[in-house]
């Protein structure tokens, strides 16, 4: 004991740790907040940011829930929140689009048609999320301190405060970050209600299951998850302790403790039942106004439930019933129904149902190779560890374990994201490290910090760019659009950064070299400050930009393409996957009636008449146009594939200088690459279901 210590009561001892470890804290969390705005700031709205804000507004102005009701309840009126403060104008309520649940066209018109303050509608909404993400801060720290002390808490913290992929949701007015702090409350409560079943616990895990399956649908994976601790919980010899009104006793015998959980289990199901029907105003309709009758879902009820055969019966009961109000019944059906099939990108490979190893690959891929160090000592650590202690992280490891099947038989391969809610728990394992601070051992110690030194000065590096952050063995950011695209890389996000190396190459209000951009977004790049001609891009949100209004000419020319990296991998554009042999046909079948029909000879209609009846009518016609268009672009950026990009903005646009010389080699030479087919996995399973969801009703 130094000289200081022996005239320091150990009470005061505690209170100073205490208050040099509060301190800490905030710093932390007011780091991780203070990155998470400065990104905000550098960063146009993703694809699904502005639908969720939308959405969550008419909730809370309208009570109604016909917009966006598989995203969940929760999320978008935390979201929207601070929108209610604001003199905001609304599309038309009652236009088709509103009558038709169309909250793509809708958000799109309520964030740059309708003279709203757009950035600062977006910057309001995050802010709600980070606070969120300060919060889940606060339960990683908590709970990793009361396993592995303080030390153990500011090791998990710093590492969740620093993760890019933790920033690059926490900034995101989505349901992510928010479904992924539900998922750790709900894990904690059931585990106290596992141990301990009063009042409170009841409460406590009934509250936070409502809020976690009314953030995503994937909350239902709690289920499962419950199923497990009630199991170990009953297995194990520790005895349940209950305190209910009337009823006070401690359940030694196996058999005992699981029919306690088992009540337990449904008076939880209860209270969350109640807390979900009181999201949607106790109605079982979805619709407010107008009258149920004159108003549809986005997509009708029948033709989801075609796709989900197993599952449809029950969802119809439950209808028949009213066991769950309509909205949320809905989202549920068309989860399920799109989990089924969507179209995926891994590393050059293309799927219509995933593969089994896409998350694994995007956790070692876009994970701090540090961080995936940390864990590997963890474990190590853990493992080493007595059967009492390794029972005080079981409900981590359950959920853990539950999450991680799901994911590797999920088909939805769309998205790094979707594992989100395990990194908290790796947060909290690694934690553990802190036993080797512990240590008189300098070399342990000295491996630790710099461990969690590296790991914040990899996220550092990468700001504002969070999403696009791939670890140094994946090869960096720069190569990330060649093993993952979408919302792992490429969301929309990055308009800024292209705005921002336009007008740095003196590319903007000038007219000597084209800039063409094929952007991946619901986002406006015209709003953003970006003059271009229109490249295609992704189908549903590409054609409402006002910039087209002056169409581009339809002869490519030398100049800029800026493309987004999900467009430029092929993914949801009308010929996808690798080019082929049919594409390569079409291509050269359709060319030259395009190539007809914008020559100068079509101001006469005799020539266009002939045209017509050559390709087989006016709407056959039209069919050849644009596919040609979309075959061409393919064609494209088949060849720039072939060489690294001039630029970046954000990683996610990949910015080419494009010359005649190359421009003639992608359009009219022999195709870089030509495969036998596309490639696309499982593509004729999905057409048999689409043609099955064709011949459904398309009435509601």
């Amino acid at each position: 004991m130094d000289d200081v210590s022996r005239f320091v009561s150990p009470a005061s001892q505690i209170r100073h740790n205490s208050v040099w470890i509060f301190a800490l804290v905030a710093v932390l969390l007011l780091v991780h907040a203070g990155l998470a705005f400065s990104s905000i700031l550098t960063k146009s709205d993703s694809c699904d940011e502005n639908a969720h804000i939308l959405a969550g507004y008419t909730y809370w102005k309208f009570n109604d829930f016909r917009l966006q009701p598989e995203n969940g309840n929760l999320p978008q009126r935390i979201v929207s929140l601070p929108l209610l403060f604001l003199s905001l104008n609304l599309p038309d309520e009652n236009s088709s689009l509103w009558q038709e649940s169309d909250v793509w066209r809708l958000s799109h018109q309520f964030f740059f048609k309708e003279g709203n303050n757009f950035r600062l509608m977006l910057f309001a909404a995050r802010g709600m999320v980070i606070l969120a993400s300060i919060l889940l801060g606060i339960v990683v720290f908590a709970w990793s301190k009361s396993l592995f002390g303080a030390a153990g808490g500011l090791i998990s913290l710093t590492l969740y405060a620093f993760s890019p992929t933790m920033l690059a949701h926490a900034r995101l007015s989505t349901s992510d970050m928010i479904v992924t702090l539900f998922f750790l409350l709900c894990t904690g409560a059931l585990w106290r209600l596992a141990c301990r079943i009063n009042p409170k616990t009841l409460l406590l895990a009934g509250a936070a299951g409502a809020g976690l399956v009314l953030s995503k649908m994937s909350g239902v994976l709690i289920a499962p998850i419950w199923l497990v601790l009630m199991v170990f919980a009953a297995w194990r010899k520790k005895p349940i302790e209950i305190k209910l009104p009337k009823l006070e006793m401690t359940v030694n015998i196996r058999a005992g403790r699981f029919g306690a959980l088992i009540l337990a289990s449904l008076i939880w199901v209860a209270i969350a039942w109640v807390l979900i029907w009181s999201f949607y105003g106790f109605r079982y309709s979805a619709f407010a106004h107008p009258a149920p009758e004159q108003s549809n879902f986005l997509k009708p009820w029948e033709n989801e439930l075609a796709l989900i055969e197993t599952a449809a019966p029950i969802i119809g009961w439950a209808q028949e019933n009213r066991i769950l109000p309509e909205a949320y019944l809905y989202g549920l059906t068309y989860t399920l129904a799109h989990s089924k099939f969507r179209e995926a990108f891994l590393a050059g490979n293309y799927s219509m149902t995933g593969w089994w190893y896409f998350f694994p690959f995007s956790f070692l891929v876009k994970t701090p190779l540090s961080l995936l160090l940390l864990l590997v000592l963890a474990a190590w650590l853990l493992y080493s560890k007595s059967p009492p202690e390794k029972g005080r992280i079981f409900p981590l490891l359950a959920f853990f374990a539950v999450y991680w099947l799901f994911s590797i038989t999920s088909n939805l391969n769309i998205g790094h994201r979707h594992i989100l809610p395990i990194y908290p728990v790796v947060f909290i394992l690694c934690g553990s490290c802190s036993i080797w601070l512990a240590r008189k051992n300098l070399l342990q110690k000295l491996v630790v910090a710099v461990l969690v030194c590296t790991f914040a000065l990899e996220s550092i590096l990468v700001a504002p760019h969070f999403l696009s952050f791939f670890n140094r063995a994946a090869g960096g950011p720069e190569n990330g659009y060649r093993l993952l695209v979408d919302s792992s890389l490429d969301w929309g996000q990055d308009l800024p950064s292209l705005k921002k190396w336009l007008d740095e190459q003196g590319l903007q209000n000038q007219d000597h070299t084209p800039v063409y951009l094929s952007y991946f977004g619901s986002s406006s790049p015209i709003h953003y400050g970006v003059q271009y001609w229109q490249l295609l891009g992704y189908p549903v949100f590409s054609a409402w930009d006002s910039n087209l209004e002056i169409p581009a000419p339809f002869e490519l020319v030398p100049g800029i393409y800026c493309i987004s990296a999900t467009l430029l991998q092929q993914l949801y554009v009308r010929f996808p996957g690798r080019w082929c042999q049919r594409y390569e046909l079409w291509y050269q079948t359709f060319g030259p009636i395009a190539e007809k029909y914008y020559s100068s000879d079509m101001d006469d209609s005799r020539q266009y008449n002939l045209l017509v009846e050559k390709a087989g009518g006016i709407q056959r016609l039209e069919y050849i146009l644009s596919g040609y268009q979309w075959l061409r672009f393919g064609r494209l950026c088949q060849q720039l594939r072939q060489r690294e990009p001039d630029a970046y903005a954000g990683y996610s646009i990949l910015i080419y200088r494009v010359e005649q010389e190359e421009l003639d080699m992608a359009l009219k030479g022999a195709p870089a690459q030509l495969h036998p087919d596309s490639g696309i996995k499982d593509r004729e399973q999905f057409m048999n279901a689409m043609r099955l969801k064709q011949s459904q009703p398309l009435s509601r």
